[in-house]
């Protein structure tokens, strides 16, 4: 395999990205509407043009997750979940250590595109690995239903990957978009599904899945790729509400909603009595009022799930700009933040993971 830059990936990969965002977006029942749709965004010129290309120095390498496991740092099962031989960035390093071996909170305060979804994914997925519980145990926290949508697919392609030889590890996303009648739910999926591409789909199955299992014609894909989601993801309110999975993935609008609510908040907030992990992605969205809402409401949140002693709650804060990094007053006054919004413990409670290019 070249280690070289492919320049037609490095001009198509940003386009599919962003065609891929825009369809999580604004997403459409329709599948035939959302086929048009998409085909309007894939016409040259309709969102991009030639590129410009600049230089990067990669970010500085580390252990891989084979490594990681054999040194006991993280459960076995994590190198089913992840590429077990990929080296990771010194910076997710840092942070899975910080967070599992030390039982620190943190702020990671690294780039676009240095990987800051697996600073807290990571951790997240090895506690609950290493520590099952019943009920919701992780929060994960953001400022726009768009992220929270592109949130769910990476957690359904990882979690599909579990095995049968342990509990599963199960998800649920809490929006404007979630259906309340499970009947319902499951043809909203369906329609999704239906609207989704085939490479999309395959990713939902391992490579012995794909062997095994009829995955020729496009209906029969789409019906295996709804049994495997329903397998980890609760796709309705009624689901949730009746079986609260071990990850809720909201934003803080709809997070209000449901500390004020009664169905809401005595089906899954008081029942989470294993809650221990929080995640704030995209912190720096929280500024002026709505950074004092938030912080009101992530107090609430810990009075409605039981936890009012320090020390029992673990906050993991994510965001590519919180300033200089090189400034000690900027990385205070980060720290201090989180302590406040996150777990409502002194700044010395917090560490901030910042990353560093490979020759820096």
């Amino acid at each position: 395999m070249s280690h070289y830059l492919n320049p037609i990936d490095a001009a198509a990969e940003p386009r599919q990205n962003l065609i891929r965002y825009l369809l999580t977006a604004y997403p459409l029942r329709d599948p035939h509407l959302c086929s048009g749709f998409k085909q309007l965004l894939e016409a040259p010129g309709t969102i991009s043009q030639h590129p410009y290309l600049e230089g990067a120095q990669p970010y500085r390498p580390a252990s891989t997750i084979q490594q990681l496991v054999a040194e006991g740092v993280l459960h076995r099962e994590m190198a089913r979940l992840f590429n077990p031989t990929r080296a990771l960035y010194q910076h997710q390093e840092a942070a899975i250590r910080a967070v599992v071996q030390e039982q620190e909170n943190i702020v990671v305060a690294t780039g676009t595109g240095s990987g800051k979804t697996e600073c807290f994914l990571m951790p997240m997925l090895d506690h609950l690995l290493k520590q099952p519980g019943h009920g919701m145990q992780a929060l994960i926290l953001y400022p726009m239903n768009a992220l929270v949508n592109d949130q769910v697919k990476r957690l359904r392609q990882l979690l599909c990957r579990q095995g049968e030889d342990q509990a599963l590890i199960r998800f649920g996303f809490y929006t404007s978009r979630t259906v309340t009648d499970p009947q319902a739910a499951v043809e909203a999926l369906k329609n999704e599904l239906e609207a989704s591409d085939r490479d999309e789909l395959l990713q939902l199955f391992t490579e012995e899945q794909q062997r095994s299992l009829n995955l020729s014609r496009p209906e029969y894909l789409v019906r295996e790729a709804l049994q495997q989601i329903m397998r980890v993801q609760a796709i309705s309110r009624q689901e949730i509400w009746d079986n609260p999975p071990h990850i809720l993935v909201t934003n803080y609008s709809m997070l209000e909603h449901m500390l004020i609510r009664p169905k809401e908040r005595e089906a899954i907030f008081e029942s989470a009595h294993d809650f221990k992990l929080l995640v704030v992605d995209e912190a720096h969205s929280y500024n002026g009022s709505t950074g004092t809402e938030v912080a009101m409401l992530l107090k609430r949140l810990r009075t409605a799930v039981g936890i009012e002693d320090n020390g029992k709650l673990q906050g993991i804060a994510t965001s590519a700009t919180l300033g200089d990094r090189d400034n000690p007053k900027v990385l205070e006054q980060v720290k201090a933040f989180a302590g406040i919004c996150l777990v409502n413990r002194l700044t010395a409670s917090f560490g901030a993971i910042a990353s560093r290019w490979q020759n820096a």
